[in-house]
């Protein structure tokens, strides 16, 4: 998935950010980058592929589409990759934690006693990826813009 994007006022909003403290700075950038993903979380889980009660006995008929979230916070192993990668000011996540997200996406064989079915992918994400990412990235302008203003504004307050 790639496309190109006009990025404009990177500087000033460097300027901005390094004006406040840094805990500011990852409040703000967190709290803008989870509304704007919002629009992407919808769709994915508008398209999500579903189980009907009787294909799954063992599983909730919606807990797929209902394990996507926004979020922060990284299991074990993300965090991991995270402190390889070296320290960012702040990061936000939309996605699933459930393994079954990978095989609908991308499909998967599947044994059933002495016999392999191929399971055709089932494309979900990327779809509402490539649907929504202007989208994502004007609310995220919008979004941190507001974001900025209002801590530059409890700064002032401040003093």
């Amino acid at each position: 998935m790639s496309g190109e994007f006009k990025m404009e006022g990177l500087d000033a909003l460097l300027n901005t950010l390094n004006a406040l403290p840094k805990q500011m700075q990852k409040n703000a950038l967190e709290r803008a980058g989870k509304r704007a993903l919002q629009p992407f979380l919808a769709v994915v889980k508008d398209i999500a592929p579903t189980d009907s009660p009787s294909d799954s006995p063992d599983r909730p008929a919606y807990a797929y589409r209902d394990s996507f979230i926004i979020s922060t916070k990284l299991n074990e192993r993300q965090a991991k990759i995270k402190r390889k990668a070296g320290n960012t000011r702040a990061e936000v996540y939309a996605g699933t934690n459930d393994p079954v997200g990978t095989w609908l996406e991308f499909g998967f064989m599947h044994k059933r006693g002495d016999t392999l079915t191929w399971v055709p992918p089932q494309p979900h994400v990327s779809v509402a990826w490539n649907t929504t990412a202007g989208d994502v990235l004007g609310e995220c302008a919008i979004a941190l813009a507001e974001e900025l203003d209002a801590a530059l504004m409890r700064v002032v307050r401040r003093q």
